[in-house]
């Protein structure tokens, strides 16, 4: 699965994390580190299993379960908020 960043995106930082707002319905969402890394990687990576791949290279003191649980988090978030969208290839 395919997933691309929203066209209408504003991003910004402070104190640290990352600060997300859709232009389009104003919703915001504040990233922490690993979920940065991530929106940071969708610029390269745009493949949900080679995310999955990166995600588990930066945690490594996580089990791929654990892993994959808070990847599926962080994207639902993203997508639900706009922010992706994801596409069949």
């Amino acid at each position: 699965m395919r997933l691309d960043k929203g066209k209408n995106i504003d991003v910004d930082t402070f104190d640290g994390d990352l600060l997300l707002m859709n232009l389009d319905t104003r919703q915001v969402v504040v990233l922490n580190e690993a979920a940065a890394v991530l929106w940071s990687a969708l610029d390269l990576i745009a493949d949900r299993a080679e995310l999955a791949d990166l995600f588990q290279e930066a945690l490594p003191h996580i089990s791929a379960a654990e892993c994959e649980q808070s990847l599926a988090s962080v994207l639902d978030v993203l997508e639900s908020g706009g922010f992706i969208s994801a596409c069949a290839r």
